[in-house]
């Protein structure tokens, strides 16, 4: 059985300005209702990248486009992806979409207007994603719990109502966390502090918190770029 924590109180001060943040959120949600689904989906996308960083200190790149890895297997196109500042990401020419390498990507967020009515959406891009590896190199810092994967959440304007139905989505699938927006609700598996989960104000914290923690997992890396740029057995390759 899964293992979890539930939280239930938060510091006063911190409350009051994630209810705000939740309130602005779901105005952002409500005012793309009447908008087609693809505009709908830039507004969501660009709206949560503008608040993660104003959330978050300078640094970290949040874009979105295909992550790729050593052993050429590529990921679909993701919503949010939360780049490391130490490694390169290759651009479409006139910005935009990128190809992120695995070893510089922190974390993917899919963001939903009804997760659960798009959770097998989210399973897709989770899937793809699970099938793509970090190259952990040893001079990375890093914690255990995530290995060699890529941690994945998933955010949804609106979605399921109780934790336990979150919780019972959650378990044998790829997709390490979820936040519902609407209802206030946060689930984890037990990759983030044991499995932790709560509703309410908290819940925007906890995600935040989790999404910190996958941020920190890599300290510092001196990735091999040439493993992506294999020797041509026909020919002398690559020297290095």
């Amino acid at each position: 059985m899964l293992f979890f924590i539930a939280m239930a109180h938060l510091n006063p001060h911190i409350e009051k300005r994630l209810v705000g943040l939740g309130t602005i959120l779901m105005g952002v949600h409500g005012a793309s209702a009447s908008l087609s689904s693809a505009t709908k989906g830039a507004e969501r996308e660009a709206f949560v990248r503008l608040f993660l960083e104003e959330f978050f200190p300078r640094g970290f790149r949040f874009g979105h486009g295909d992550i790729t890895d050593s052993h050429d297997q590529k990921s679909g196109q993701c919503d949010i992806v939360v780049e490391y500042p130490f490694i390169p990401s290759i651009p479409l020419p006139g910005g935009g979409s990128r190809l992120y390498l695995a070893e510089g990507v922190a974390s993917v967020i899919e963001v939903k207007s009804d997760v659960a009515g798009q959770w097998n959406e989210v399973l897709s891009t989770a899937s793809k994603l699970e099938s793509l590896k970090r190259n952990v190199n040893p001079q990375m810092v890093i914690a255990n719990e995530f290995g060699d994967s890529i941690p994945m959440f998933a955010v949804g304007y609106d979605g399921w109502r109780t934790a336990k139905t979150i919780r019972e989505k959650l378990d044998n699938s790829p997709v390490d966390c979820v936040l519902v927006i609407k209802h206030g609700i946060f689930v984890a598996n037990r990759k983030f502090f044991g499995g932790i989960e709560s509703s309410g104000a908290v819940a925007l914290w906890l995600f935040i918190t989790a999404l910190n923690e996958a941020m920190s997992y890599i300290k510092t890396a001196d990735p091999s770029l040439l493993d992506y740029a294999k020797p041509d057995s026909s020919s002398d390759g690559i020297k290095k």
